[in-house]
Formats: structure tokens, C-alpha cells, sequence
């Protein structure tokens, strides 16, 4: 448990923490209010109706800044880590934060916007949450691999790349099937009935089977009843894509949650926090350590790289390693950090 805390390690922790309980709250509330159905509602429809709304509003809201840090703070490590061991991921790392945070404001727009409401900024925003979600777990599956074996294990690295494919196939059908729903509810039954419209001045009959209403008069049309199985069959079909489309934006949005969990690792080395400028030099967010004792990071690449005939950096078991200690200075955290240095000096 403590590794959680170890460095900046509990921002990526606390951002999986709060997301999860943000979809597992807003469930149980809509379910126990009787708002949704206990069975497969979408995400969306669990913060469509209050009070589950303003929950799940505010919390989305937050766990998209939470995001939003932790993939700056991503860039920033794997930034300072490119310089260090060049793998040269400049580019990926770039557009994968550019997309990530184009991701988290359209996770922003799916919890201001609800789905009842505004349809179609919900809809833009939850597509824009998840298409580029996906393509930022994608694109640093393979900055991972870039880096082996000097930052990241294999076996990281393999298990970033099942959560980015399995997260790439199941977006696919849920974007294609909820695209095909036809209506848009919160409560989905597969056992409801289809009522024939007939005119009021005439008897009707009600089918002991089907459960459609059928004009007295046409009982025995075959076409009527054939129109009839047929809208009951579209129906169903709304049905059938909506489960489909449901199952994979469940399995989309927990692919992010134990995504960002494997990011703790890597965070537990790096700290934020305000440095004495006649001991620490800062360059470009990331600051160097010479006085300030913090978590120390073992470079797994060799200091005359350039000089290694190999064709990339191993890792050193024995002997001497570079061992250097940075502190990220991320703009998220710089005024409380120096709030706190500028108390230190009045109190001392």
C-alpha cells in the first residue's frame, strides 16, 4: 500500500480510485432509485436523472482533471527520459498528450451535458473521450516498447498493449451499434410489447401469444401479422444493440481505469516539489537534484551510451550506474509548492 505513495505515485492511484468509484456510485444510486435498469444501462444513463446526476457530474469533472495532470506529468517523465536514453518518441509523446487532453474535455462535456438533455453534445463528447482515449493508450503501449528495457518491463509493456487492443476491438461495436439504437431511454425491457395502432371505431383482439393489437377485421391478414412481427423484431434489434454497445463501453472504460494503474510504477520515482534555487536547477519542468534528498532513480542506461556496441542500452546488475534523482515541476502542483517553500522561509 505504501508504494502507492511513494513519489507522484498517488496521482495515477487516486485517479483510479476516484474514477471507479464514479461509475460504481452513480450505478448503485440510479439502480436503487429506480431510475435505470440493474442490467447493462449505459454509463451515461447512470447520470442522466438527479440525484445520481449531480454525482456523477462532479465527479467525472474531476477525475477528468485527474487526468489530465497525469498524462501531463506522463510527457514530462517520458520527455526527460528520451533525453536521457534516446529512444526518440518526441512525436508520439506529443500527440499522445494532445490527445489526451483532447479526451478529457470531452470527458467534461459527458458530465456537463447528459444524455436526455443535449443528445448530441453528450454524444460528440463521449466519442471524443473514448476514440481519442484509445488512441492515447495506443500510442504510449508503444512509446513503452521504445523504452525496454532501460524504463519499462516486458511484461508492462505487454500487458499496456492487451488493455490498448482489447480497449481498440470493443470500441468498434459500441460506437457501430449505438449508432444503429433508433430510440434513446433509460429503461430497457426485451419482454416489451409492440401495440398495433387500429382505429378507434373498431373491435380489437388482443394475441394470446404475440401481444399485439390486431384489428378484429384483419385477424387473418398474413400481412398484418408479418408487419406486425416485423416491428417487433426492430424493437428487439434495439434491444440487441444496446447490450452489445453497453457491454463494450464498460469494457472500454475500465480498459482506461487498469491502464492508468500500470503508470504507478513509473510514478514512483518522480516527485513534485518546490526546489531551493541555490540547490536544485530547473530545466524545462523537470529540476535536477544536488542538496534536496528525494526518491532516487536508477539509470538502466549506461552513461557512454554512444559508446555501447550494442544495439541499445542494458541493464547494469553490478558495478556503477548513474544513479540521478529528479523532481517534476508541474504546473498543476507549482503554486501550493510554493506557498509551502515561501512558509519554510518566514518560519525559519
Amino acid at each position: 500500500m505504501l508504494c502507492f505513495f511513494r513519489g507522484m505515485a498517488f496521482v495515477p492511484f487516486f485517479l483510479v480510485t476516484w474514477s471507479s468509484a464514479a461509475f460504481i456510485i452513480s450505478y448503485v444510486v440510479a439502480v436503487l432509485c429506480g431510475h435505470v435498469s440493474p442490467f447493462l444501462p449505459y454509463i451515461s444513463d447512470t447520470g442522466t436523472t438527479p440525484p445520481e446526476s449531480g454525482i456523477f457530474g462532479f465527479m467525472i469533472n474531476f477525475s477528468a482533471f485527474l487526468g489530465a495532470a497525469t498524462m501531463y506529468m506522463r510527457y514530462k517523465i517520458v520527455e526527460k527520459q528520451n533525453e536521457t536514453c534516446s529512444f526518440g518518441t518526441p512525436v508520439f509523446n506529443l500527440v499522445s498528450l494532445v490527445l489526451g487532453f483532447v479526451g478529457c474535455v470531452g470527458m467534461g462535456l459527458v458530465a456537463n451535458f447528459q444524455e436526455l438533455a443535449m443528445p448530441a453534445v453528450h454524444d460528440a463528447g463521449a466519442l471524443l473521450a473514448f476514440v481519442c482515449g484509445v488512441v492515447y493508450t495506443f500510442l504510449q503501449s508503444v512509446i513503452s516498447y521504445k523504452s525496454c528495457p532501460q524504463w519499462n518491463s516486458y511484461t508492462t509493456c505487454h500487458v499496456r498493449m492487451v488493455i490498448s487492443a482489447i480497449s481498440c476491438v470493443a470500441v468498434i461495436p459500441m460506437i457501430a451499434c449505438a449508432s444503429l439504437i433508433s430510440i434513446t431511454k433509460l429503461e430497457w425491457n426485451p419482454k416489451e410489447k409492440v401495440h398495433y395502432p387500429s382505429p378507434p371505431s373498431t373491435a380489437e383482439f388482443r394475441g394470446p401469444d404475440l401481444g399485439f393489437r390486431l384489428p378484429q377485421r384483419e385477424l387473418y391478414s398474413v400481412g398484418v401479422l408479418l408487419l406486425a412481427f416485423a416491428v417487433q423484431l426492430y424493437f428487439l434489434m434495439d434491444y440487441v444493440f444496446h447490450v452489445v454497445s453497453a457491454i463494450c463501453e464498460w469494457i472500454v472504460a475500465f480498459g482506461f481505469i487498469f491502464y492508468f494503474l500500470t503508470f504507478i510504477q513509473d510514478f514512483q520515482w518522480f516527485s513534485a516539489l518546490a526546489a531551493h534555487p541555490r540547490t536544485q536547477t530547473n530545466y524545462r519542468g523537470i529540476s535536477r537534484s544536488s542538496a534536496v534528498p528525494v526518491q532516487q532513480a536508477s539509470l538502466t542506461c549506461r552513461a557512454q551510451q554512444a559508446m555501447s556496441p550494442g544495439p541499445q542500452a542494458q541493464i547494469s546488475n553490478g558495478g556503477e550506474r548513474d544513479q540521478v534523482s529528479y523532481q517534476l515541476l508541474s504546473f498543476v502542483f507549482r503554486p501550493s509548492c510554493l506557498l509551502s517553500h515561501n512558509l519554510f522561509q518566514t518560519c525559519c
